[in-house]
């Protein structure tokens, strides 16, 4: 049996975000190797020798599961004649009750969630935080940052890492009504989505992989 969590067996970038800049959907091998070159230490001409490894593996399973029909959908655009059987990956948080709402409230605490780079969105909730002086919305980080230039001011709150235990407590603590995961790549299931639900607080997400359908299938949010 052979578990898919990632997109490693498609691409060694396992995100799939082309020269890490943006989503790739399905390139050419050409487009491939072009990507590899520029990110990783892999020699020209690679992409193809690495699918084609990876097929053979694939092809030597009883069964192949990865845990979301998005997961499924994008690996198969890679290994069209490999059947995979889709299982959501469990949790053993405790479901917590709504505690806030956003009606009525003209300015809210929003937060993000778990580590955040550029796959994560970080350009857009960079862009997020400089408007927050006129927005008034207060941003609140729990997790960790690619780099640190985020620091503390008057409508951003770092508060740093966490652990799932924790974040029941930290989010009720500052009131946050919502919590955004602006991922720019598909994920193949995303915990921090996972663990925000569990919370009792709602998500507004990006409607790529299993974030969009999750959200959108279980009335989580809004993509």
């Amino acid at each position: 049996y052979i578990t898919l969590h990632d997109f490693y067996c498609v691409c060694p970038i396992i995100n799939k975000l082309y020269c890490q800049k943006e989503y790739c959907g399905d390139p050419s091998i050409e487009k491939c190797n072009h990507c590899l070159e520029q990110c990783t230490s892999l020699h020209n001409g690679m992409a193809k020798s690495w699918r084609k490894a990876w097929l053979e593996l694939l092809l030597s399973a009883d069964k192949i599961f990865c845990p979301s029909e998005s997961a499924r959908k994008e690996i198969q655009l890679t290994y069209p004649s490999i059947s995979i059987d889709v299982i959501e990956h469990g949790s053993d948080l405790e479901k917590q009750d709504p505690y806030s709402s956003l009606i009525h409230k003209k300015s809210k605490n929003i937060a993000f969630i778990g580590a955040i780079g550029e796959h994560k969105g970080k350009k857009i909730i960079d862009e997020l935080i400089r408007r927050s002086r006129k927005t008034k919305n207060h941003y609140h980080l729990f997790g960790i940052l690619a780099d640190n230039k985020w620091k503390n001011q008057k409508y951003f709150t770092n508060h740093g890492k966490y652990t799932r235990k924790q974040l029941p407590k930290l989010l009720k603590e500052n009131d946050i009504q919502l919590v955004c995961i602006f991922s720019i790549c598909p994920e193949t299931y995303c915990y921090t989505l996972t663990e925000a639900i569990a919370c009792g607080v709602p998500v507004l997400a990006t409607n790529l992989g299993a974030l969009g359908e999750r959200v959108e299938k279980d009335h989580l949010g809004w993509v």
